[in-house]
């Protein structure tokens, strides 16, 4: 019947290690079927090279989907060997059944390289090193049931190294097939590589396009940037430029100011001449007043001097009056001349304050200017600095920049290089890939023409076999029967028999006949321990490769007879006197 487990708890999986199931090599095979439950995800396993502190194992799985996946068991963590971690290692196969149906499993185990068949058809192979040795079992996943129909284990030792090494099948085919099955597994192994290539390959390329367009985009964002950074630096440098403009137009308009700043002091030293001139002038014009004054105060004197004397002649009178019209016309004139002078005085003297007073307004003006002009000055010196050391960093990082710009475009030439490489190397490998492709299409083919002349061959050798156990049973028969005709010819011919091998015998032989006691005719050798403590045993070996058994030698009938009833109650009823002609023995 078959072996049910139904694992009732929904949480953990349960693993079963069969019996002395210890094993490095050998070839696997049982048939499972996968019971319905509420389990979407329940699966069973098969238990390869567990260890014995229950850390390490190789487990391959197959569920109700018509799914497989092989994992490794380190530790306390599985990693898995087959498919991808987004649907955990589970892979969809053709070949196998779903629910309530048989799957016939073979797995065959060499130097830690594992091949799976399913339902008679090949699965997979993979390689795992790290355990050369170890138990098998079974596991069944949380809420599910499942039947095991068998579960036969294999171990391939020197002798017999395959299943299909037999009488009947000729050594070329089975060096053919081993040969096939090497070439069958390369190719897999071939494919397997050929397969990872193409999708390291595939990834590569696409991580590499994946980087070349983000160092494209990135080098055309820097282009923008540096395009920007550009305008900006040339914007800047005609603002310098317009700046430097604007100093020189200030630089030519405080040269200017200088200048008139100069024509200023110069008409500043011309008006302080003039007033020192015009000061001296008042000075002259007071002096003229003081003698002016003096004259007043003569001719007042005179005056009351000819007054006081206008009794006198008037000859006196007549010659002072002439004297009095002369000097009042000289006063006269001196009165003009002076009247004349106060008006030029007066006149310099408002030109002096209105040249002062323009003169200081103009140069209050013009040092408002100056300090302006200078403030203006520094601040543009110090944008003239700031601008000239952000020019001086902005070339630098235009420096930077190109030569950033130059090394992107040597790393977007070298990776169009490589990419150009690696599709020479892809349509290359895909060709490579299409004869593998042929190969093995003509390689599952000349497997599937061997796998029927396999089969033929085993159907041959299953009814070769049977008719080997029936000819091995007629020869067990007919054994028998040239015993019983040994026996009974030996009955006949005791005289005329020659024994050449004897054991435990001390027996002197007097006379050229002797007696002995024949107990036996054995087909193999049999050891003293078989022979129920006899003395005295020798054998003969016949035409028919039998053994012809004989115990004692003795001079006398009487004495043979008496060891012939001693055999005969140590349990050998068919126990029989035989004479030798002992003549050859001397």
């Amino acid at each position: 019947g078959d072996y049910l487990m139904s694992r009732n708890n929904e949480e953990s999986e349960y693993a079963v290690i069969a019996k002395e199931s210890y094993v490095s090599d050998f070839i696997l095979k049982t048939s499972i079927k996968i019971g319905p439950s509420d389990n979407k995800l329940s699966s069973i396993g098969i238990i390869l090279k567990a260890q014995d502190n229950g850390k390490g194992a190789i487990i391959f799985e197959i569920n109700k989907k018509k799914q497989y996946r092989v994992k490794q068991l380190n530790g306390n963590t599985y990693s898995i060997l087959t498919g991808n971690q987004k649907k955990d290692g589970w892979v969809k196969s053709k070949t196998l059944n779903g629910v309530d149906q048989q799957n016939y499993i073979e797995i065959r185990s060499e130097k830690n390289v594992y091949d799976v068949y399913i339902n008679s058809n090949y699965l997979i192979s993979f390689f795992v090193p790290d355990f050369t040795s170890g138990s098998c079992g079974l596991i069944i996943s949380p809420a599910t049931k499942a039947r095991i129909s068998y579960y036969h284990i294999s171990i391939q030792d020197n002798e017999s190294r395959n299943i299909l090494d037999h009488e009947n099948t000729t050594k070329e085919e089975n060096i053919l097939i081993e040969d096939l099955n090497k070439k069958i597994k390369i190719l897999e192994e071939n494919n397997k590589k050929l397969n990872t290539i193409n999708n390291n390959i595939s990834k590569g390329q696409e991580e590499e396009i994946d980087s070349i367009r983000n160092l494209l985009n990135t080098t055309e964002k820097i282009n923008l940037d540096l395009q920007n950074e550009i305008k900006e630096l040339k914007d800047n440098i005609n603002k310098l430029t317009s700046d430097s403009e604007k100093i020189k137009e200030l630089e030519t308009k405080y040269n200017k100011v200088l200048e008139e700043n100069t024509t200023i002091k110069q008409d500043i030293i011309f008006v302080t001449e003039e007033k020192e001139r015009i000061h001296n002038n008042n000075i002259s014009l007071e002096n003229n007043n003081k003698s002016l004054q003096e004259i007043n105060n003569t001719l007042k004197e005179n005056i009351t001097q000819l007054e006081k004397n206008k009794n006198e002649s008037k000859k006196q009178e007549q010659e002072s009056q002439i004297i009095i019209d002369n000097l009042n016309n000289e006063i006269e004139k001196y009165k003009t001349k002076l009247s004349e002078e106060i008006e030029a005085n007066n006149k310099l003297n408002k030109d002096i304050n209105v040249i002062s007073s323009s003169k200081k307004s103009a140069t209050t003006k013009l040092t408002q200017t100056i300090s302006e002009l200078e403030k203006q000055i520094n601040i543009l010196e110090n944008e003239k600095n700031k601008l000239s050391n952000t020019l001086k960093s902005e070339e630098l990082y235009t420096k930077k920049a190109k030569k950033i710009i130059s090394d992107k475009n040597k790393e977007i030439q070298k990776l169009e290089k490589q990419l150009k490489e690696i599709n020479i190397d892809i349509s290359s490998l895909k060709n490579i890939q299409a004869g593998y492709e042929a190969i093995k299409n003509e390689l599952e083919y000349n497997n599937k023409i061997l796998n029927d002349s396999v089969n033929y061959l085993l159907n041959t050798l299953s009814s070769t076999l049977n008719e080997l156990n029936k000819l091995k049973e007629k020869n067990k028969d007919l054994k028998e029967l040239f015993i019983i005709r040994d026996f009974q010819e030996n009955k006949k011919k005791s005289n005329k028999l020659d024994y050449t091998s004897i054991i435990n015998t001390n027996i002197k032989k007097k006379d050229n006949v002797i007696y002995t006691v024949q107990f036996g005719v054995y087909m193999k050798i049999q050891s003293t321990s078989e022979l129920k403590e006899l003395n005295d045993v020798w054998y003969k070996t016949t035409e028919y490769g039998t053994y012809i058994y004989l115990s004692g030698k003795f001079d006398t009938t009487e004495e043979a007879v008496n060891h012939k009833n001693k055999l005969i109650q140590l349990g050998y009823p068919n126990a029989f006197i035989v004479g030798i002609d002992n003549t050859k023995n001397k």
